[in-house]
Order: structure tokens, then C-alpha cells, then sequence
């Protein structure tokens, strides 16, 4: 029988806490604003619903595939999220006038697909909680709902970004380089080598 508390619960677990995505989402808005986030946004969005679709239509090759990809993934994963830190470490807040340059679409499609945790999270989810209590046609809602749980969690996280945004401009440098430190941590944890 579908527990939708359990579903809920780990939808929140796993798409509220600190990660790469939101991670990203923070700064970003925080540096830049809610609005040029939205493409970083979009993006990830569009990658989250690929996936989830993958999955769920592709449950059980996918379970005996994923272990054979992990750990490759797991190192370009970790590889673009530290090329994404470095980009946070370095980057410094427009200068009034300036429209910097935020992360983009691409960066949010490419990022879901190379994080393992979510390919991970997506296979967990669809195989736990959809295929064993819902028919097919269930399948694209659902897919829907998760993808939107993500965006609602980034739309937070950037909300934290923009309303801090006087407060993160103001001391840069030491919160680019704690986020930028925490997304290499993430990087490391993810990439198989630990």
C-alpha cells in the first residue's frame, strides 16, 4: 500500500536539505537575484524531469545499470560541481549597473545529469514509492510532483539568496568561498573516491 507520509517525507528530506542544487541556487540568487536564477532553475527542472521519467519507465534496467555508470559519473559529476565551486569562489558581486553573468539554462540541465545523488534519488523514489502501487498512466503526475517539489526547494533556497542578497554582497568573498568549499565537499563525497 502507497505511504504517501513516507513519500512526503523523503521528497522533503531529499530535496530541502543542503546539496549542490541548492547550494547553487543560493548563491546565485543571492549574488545575482531571484530572477537570473530562473534559468539555472529551468534547466535543473527540465534535467530533474527527464530523469524521473527515465526512471520510472526504466526502473528495473535502470537499478542494474546505475552501479555500472556510478562511479564514472560520480567523477564527472564531482569534476563539473568543483569547476562550479571555483566559479563561485571566484566570482565577486556586480558592481551597480553591471548585469554579471549568472548560471545559466545549460548549467542546470547539465548538472542534474551528472549527479549521481539524484540518478541515485530517482531510481529510490520511483522504485519505493510509483511502479509497485501505480499503473503507468500514473507515471507522468508523478514525475510532475517530483519535479516540482525540486523547484519549489529551489525557489526557497534562491529566496534565502535574494532577501540576504544586501547582506551576502556585502561580505562576498568569505560566503563564496564557505559555499564554494561546501559544494567541493559535496564534490568529493559524491565522486566515489572517499
Amino acid at each position: 500500500m502507497f505511504n504517501l507520509t513516507a513519500f512526503i517525507g523523503y521528497m522533503v528530506a531529499v530535496t530541502f536539505t543542503p546539496g549542490p542544487n541548492n547550494i547553487l541556487v543560493m548563491t546565485n540568487a543571492g549574488t545575482y537575484g531571484f530572477k537570473k536564477t530562473l534559468n539555472y532553475m529551468m534547466g535543473g527542472a527540465i534535467g530533474v524531469f527527464m530523469i524521473v521519467a527515465a526512471s520510472t519507465y526504466f526502473n528495473l534496467l535502470l537499478f542494474d545499470v546505475i552501479p555500472t555508470v556510478k562511479p564514472f559519473m560520480g567523477l564527472a559529476g564531482a569534476a563539473y560541481m568543483i569547476y562550479l565551486a571555483l566559479r563561485i569562489i571566484r566570482s565577486k558581486p556586480p558592481e551597480a549597473g553591471q548585469s554579471g553573468d549568472p548560471l545559466r539554462f545549460h548549467y542546470g540541465f547539465i548538472m542534474q545529469f551528472l549527479n549521481p545523488k539524484l540518478l541515485i534519488f530517482a531510481v529510490t523514489a520511483t522504485s519505493n514509492f510509483i511502479v509497485p502501487y501505480f499503473d503507468s498512466y500514473y507515471y507522468v503526475p508523478f514525475t510532475l510532483l517530483i519535479t516540482m517539489i525540486f523547484i519549489l526547494s529551489w525557489v526557497v533556497w534562491s529566496i534565502f539568496g535574494s532577501v540576504f542578497k544586501l547582506f551576502l554582497n556585502k561580505h562576498y568573498k568569505p560566503f563564496n568561498i564557505a559555499m564554494g568549499l561546501i559544494l567541493i565537499y559535496s564534490a568529493v563525497s559524491i565522486s566515489g573516491l572517499t
